[in-house]
């Protein structure tokens, strides 16, 4: 299994963009659930966090994931797993970063 890391960064940066959606879920439902669970100050806090931690993740797998497939694989394997999953883990996380950025009054 060790020769084969290569093959699955893309498949964990493709299945992290499910983490980000659900922690950004549980963060908004912890303040708005009746009763609430914390205050609303947390929630930027813990919004604003999350964001940067998941848009470092998603780029740095999808990152990882491009290069371990275009160093080690075959080239129509390497395209096949580009496209299909590390594109969206970098775009997932370009859009946290934006959303970041959003939240930060920065864009």
């Amino acid at each position: 299994m060790r020769e084969r890391w290569h093959l699955l960064i893309p498949a964990c940066g493709l299945l992290f963009q499910a983490s980000v959606v659900a922690s950004m879920h549980l963060a908004a439902r912890a303040v708005y659930a009746k009763p609430p669970y914390s205050g609303e100050s947390w929630e930027w806090t813990a919004t604003v966090v999350g964001l940067a931690a998941c848009a470092v993740v998603s780029l740095l797998l999808g990152c990882a994931g491009v290069y371990g497939l275009l160093t080690r694989s075959r080239p129509v394997v390497a395209m096949a797993l580009i496209v299909s999953c590390c594109v969206p883990a970098l775009i997932g996380g370009a859009l946290c970063a934006y959303a970041l950025f959003v939240f930060l009054t920065l864009v």
